[in-house]
């Protein structure tokens, strides 16, 4: 995905940005973090899913992933 959106930045579509944790499928619970971790710095930032998936939010996995997840979105809006 990150391909994908430094290309169309560079062709001028600034507000974009890739859904956290996938469209499909279903993320183990490291990659879903690291991809809230990544996901803090794409212009457009959302987690979304197809309504077949697992349910993702972060409070879901416990303590210590939504531990992980506030920070990294804490430290997107400290940067907004």
């Amino acid at each position: 995905s990150v391909p994908m959106l430094l290309s169309l930045a560079m062709c001028g579509m600034s507000l974009v940005g890739a859904d956290v944790g996938g469209f499909m499928g279903d993320p183990d619970t490291d990659l879903l973090v690291r991809w809230h971790q990544l996901g803090i710095w794409y212009p457009f930032y959302r987690a979304h899913a197809h309504l077949t998936t697992k349910r993702r939010e972060p409070w879901l996995f416990g303590a210590k992933v939504t531990g992980k997840v506030r920070q990294a979105v804490l430290t997107r809006y400290r940067l907004l």
